[in-house]
């Protein structure tokens, strides 16, 4: 890695701490809100992930006064997010992949379910497609190309396997934590079919 490289990461690495210690006290001092499951970051909004309490919005355009600005009960569980363009996608436990407008910050707006059967507990994007890890019910691909899609064409894709309850995206791959505590790596050379080529045990109770 170049010396540049790393400057622009640590520079990115230490931006963002500073903004999470910073929303992280602002919520320290509201009660009802509890622990932050996930965050989004972009152009001076943190879209916040939080369990029950569902999505909040926060200006940190000014890290020092980060001040909230949108907040949105889903009636699940959020526990996670991804950002793409104007789309936010919230992984929402029993209520699936929530779908929704964020081109105006301070005042998003639904636009779409996706209804997993089971528990949909982490999202992740690559291209033009959300991968989301549906717990026992293993994975499920939808096209992000159209909000709410074309129902005369196909947007999604489930991928039979052992469940999954984390996902991570590096490359073309999908890197996920099976509900058996097991790491599955997910060959992504064809996007809504991949292919799993190895699964390592960690051998976690």
């Amino acid at each position: 890695m170049s010396a540049g490289i790393k400057s622009l990461l640590k520079n990115w690495l230490g931006q963002f701490a500073i903004l999470f210690v910073a929303i992280s006290t602002f919520y320290a001092f509201t009660p009802s809100v509890e622990t932050i499951k996930d965050i989004e970051i972009a152009d001076g909004y943190a879209y916040l992930a939080l369990g029950k309490q569902g999505l909040r919005v926060m200006d940190v355009s000014d890290p020092d006064q980060p001040f909230e600005v949108e907040k949105f009960n889903t009636h699940g569980f959020v526990h996670d997010l991804a950002l793409r363009g104007q789309y936010l996608i919230a992984a929402d436990g029993k209520n699936g992949a929530l779908v929704f407008d964020v081109s105006n910050p301070a005042e998003i707006v639904y636009l779409w379910k996706y209804e997993t059967p089971k528990d949909a507990r982490a999202v992740s994007l690559m291209g033009e497609y959300a991968y989301v890890a549906d717990g026992a019910d293993g994975l499920y691909i939808l096209n992000t190309e159209q909000f709410p899609p074309n129902p005369d064409e196909k947007y999604a894709w489930r991928i039979k396997g052992s469940g999954l309850k984390q996902l991570l995206i590096e490359g073309r791959h999908i890197y996920g934590i099976g509900l058996d505590n097991a790491v599955r790596i997910y060959d992504l050379k064809e996007p809504t079919n991949p292919d799993v080529f190895r699964a390592i045990p960690l051998g976690v109770e």
